[in-house]
């Protein structure tokens, strides 16, 4: 995709406030841009034109960022570039573009299979070097008051029917009794 770019003519400015006051100004123009187009982006150049020279700063992210994310990143450019004479123009070019994730958001999305084996692993280094201490929480039978919440959560109703040490299709009991 092609790059999109923003500049803001300044005149003549000196101080650090007028350079950030003009970055948000950019940063809401482009982000606006992105946001209409669902993009992100991946690369961040600012150029600043100095009575003097110009100066180019390039900022490159492994991870897509946001538009939400243009102000904080020209601001800690624009924070770190010593001018020393008055800057004239800034322009600021968003390259690496590309179409945002689209995902269904998730309360419960525990489901991550790289995470899942990362944990089986650390769990069966540490219970060789400790054994018989670590335990997991899953292997142990439900509380009496997990049972009795079971009937009224739905979120619980698995306790009931797990067949784990202790739960109701296991003992056959009736917890209220």
């Amino acid at each position: 995709m092609e790059p999109v770019a923003a500049d803001i003519y300044l005149g003549s400015a000196t101080s650090l406030e007028a350079l950030l006051y003009a970055c948000r100004i950019l940063s809401r123009r482009l982000s606006s841009w992105l946001k209409e187009r669902n993009l992100v982006w991946q690369r961040i150049t600012v150029c600043l034109d100095t009575e003097e020279r110009p100066i180019s700063v390039s900022r490159e992210f492994t991870r897509a960022q946001p538009p939400e994310n243009i102000c904080l990143h020209l601001q800690r450019i624009i924070s770190g570039i010593q001018a020393a004479s008055p800057v004239e123009k800034i322009s600021v070019t968003l390259d690496w573009l590309g179409q945002a994730p689209v995902s269904q958001l998730a309360i419960f999305d525990g489901k991550d299979t790289e995470r899942e084996d990362r944990l089986r692993k650390a769990v069966a280094a540490a219970s060789r070097a400790h054994s018989g201490i670590l335990t997991r929480a899953s292997d142990l039978a439900p509380s009496r008051r997990e049972l009795m919440l079971s009937f009224y959560d739905p979120w619980r109703s698995s306790i009931r029917d797990t067949g784990a040490p202790g739960s109701l299709a296991q003992t056959g009991k009736n917890p209220a009794v």
